[in-house]
């Protein structure tokens, strides 16, 4: 009988133990996502530009400066996609899509990684989406890994046609 009781008492712990540990690695687990999450992070590296149509006024392009936080590791830029949202429209622009343009501002290297002291220009083109005056935006850039980065704005009134505007 006490062998009995000394056998199911060491099965018993070590189902314990054994849980105890799986749950200690899950924690680790989800430490090291959250650690990559906040590790890799797009920051506003100027003003957002918009440029209105040559024929109409409203919106053409929209220009976004990123950059990564400092001290934080490197975003491939061939992967990061954009999603715009408004009023009326809800659309996404994949990875490498035909309406994104990425100009390098400031680069150290020559690979798609946006690293640290590196500046990039992201151009929009938003012809189609007919956003006017006195409309609001969003736009979310969506790195792979990490958070992703949403800066809302405003059309200004009275916009022109062929002119830029910075976006405060």
């Amino acid at each position: 009988m006490l062998i009995a009781f000394i056998v199911v008492a060491a099965v018993f712990s070590f189902a314990v133990l054994g849980t105890g540990f799986f749950a200690a690695q899950k924690s680790g687990e989800v430490i090291q996502k959250g650690v990559e999450t906040t590790s890799t992070s797009l920051a506003l590296g100027g003003t957002v530009r918009v440029q209105s149509d040559t024929s109409d006024v409203k919106l053409k392009y929209i220009f976004l400066y990123l950059q990564v936080t400092p001290g934080r590791g490197g975003i491939d830029m061939d992967r990061v996609s954009y999603t715009l949202s408004t009023r009326n429209a809800l659309t996404t622009f994949p990875p490498k899509d035909s309406r994104i343009a990425i100009a390098w501002q400031h680069r150290d290297d020559t690979d798609s990684l946006l690293e640290e002291g590196e500046l990039v220009r992201v151009r929009i083109t938003v012809k189609d989406l007919n956003i006017r005056e006195d409309d609001a935006f969003t736009l979310e850039a969506v790195p792979p890994a990490g958070a992703v980065l949403a800066v809302t704005r405003t059309v200004p009134a009275g916009i022109s046609t062929n002119t830029h505007y910075e976006l405060l």
